[in-house]
């Protein structure tokens, strides 16, 4: 299966700060929310500390019975945040969303992101 471009930035971020950041002083180790694109084309939606072995772990069928039904799956997007309830937080807030709205937010597509945040029902 061909490199996804967030695989690719993910990788390079990894290489260049680690798993970790400092702030005001203190190290914090990152948590990632992400978004998985699954067999079919629909979204899964996760945390986890170790993205990429979070990722190979979907693929070798040692994950939620959703995507061990949908596999192969491919990471599509992530946010890195710095604590456990933010990352809870936003990971249900994603996983309320609509499957357009997450498709809008993988592709980067801003203007149809606010327009499915305004729309009602979408």
């Amino acid at each position: 299966m061909a490199s996804h471009p967030k695989e690719s930035l993910f990788k390079h971020y990894r290489e260049s700060y680690g798993s970790s950041s400092q702030v005001e002083g203190h190290f914090v180790e990152q948590t990632y929310v992400y978004i998985l694109c699954c067999a079919g084309s629909s979204f899964y939606v996760g945390m986890a500390k170790d993205l990429e072995s979070r990722v190979r772990a979907h693929n070798n069928g040692h994950g939620p019975a959703y995507t061990l039904r949908r596999r192969p799956v491919g990471l599509v997007y992530f946010e890195i945040v710095d604590s456990v309830r933010t990352e809870t937080q936003r990971e249900q807030q994603l996983k309320r969303w609509s499957h357009a709205k997450k498709q809008a937010l993988v592709l980067g597509d801003l203007l149809q992101l606010k327009a499915r945040s305004t729309a009602v029902g979408k």
